[in-house]
């Protein structure tokens, strides 16, 4: 049933204006772990296809940028944020 979450979030006695804060701050806590996972299990698959990259053209030493992970982690960041508003929007309607 669509109205279960929302009935909970209403049950828990919050306001019509921060339902949507507590609905992205939740959902951006929760992906936060996601996000960090996905940089850091990149990093670790991409090590050793760099090394035999690094080996191939000569010496030298490939890996990822600091920068890249920023980056990957804050665009993930507004992209999630941006997919929250809708729904998070939608949950003002309700009494």
């Amino acid at each position: 049933m669509r109205t279960a979450p929302v009935a909970r979030v209403v049950a828990a006695g919050l306001t019509r204006r921060r339902r949507p804060a507590i609905v992205i701050g939740l959902v951006l806590a929760i992906s936060a772990a996601g996000w960090i996972g996905g940089v850091l299990l990149g990093d670790l698959l991409a090590r050793p296809r760099l090394a035999s990259a690094a080996s191939s053209f000569g010496p030298g030493v490939l890996g990822v940028p600091g920068w890249v992970d920023v980056d990957v982690a804050v665009v993930m960041f507004g992209l999630t944020a941006l997919a929250t508003l809708a729904p998070a929007r939608r949950l003002t309607r309700f009494p």
